[in-house]
């Protein structure tokens, strides 16, 4: 764009010098294409962010038994040892890397 600028202090392009100018654009199987992607992306995104939320408000339950609820330290350490949690845990965790991997 610089070389249909004229020379002053500041670049200006004339209408004549734009309507000489050619400008390439993806085909639009291309663009199909680059839009289905960002598509993916954006689903996956959305994926992710509602596993986030879901890890949250089961730390935010978690967090309530422990606090509100008043459950002891020693239940809540059986809990994080128990199978069941670190199956959640594991399944949260496979979730998200299916979700980044697909």
């Amino acid at each position: 764009m610089k070389n249909y600028a004229g020379i002053t202090a500041t670049p200006i392009l004339n209408k004549k010098s734009f309507e000489n100018m050619k400008f390439e654009f993806p085909s639009f199987d291309e663009q199909k294409q680059i839009s289905n992607m960002l598509s993916n992306i954006d689903n996956k995104i959305f994926a992710i962010e509602e596993l986030i939320n879901k890890t949250q408000k089961f730390k935010k339950g978690l967090l309530q038994q422990m606090f509100v609820v008043r459950i002891n330290w020693r239940c809540n350490f059986k809990l994080a040892k128990s199978p069941s949690f670190n199956k959640h845990l594991l399944i949260l965790k496979n979730k998200i890397i299916f979700i980044i991997i697909k």
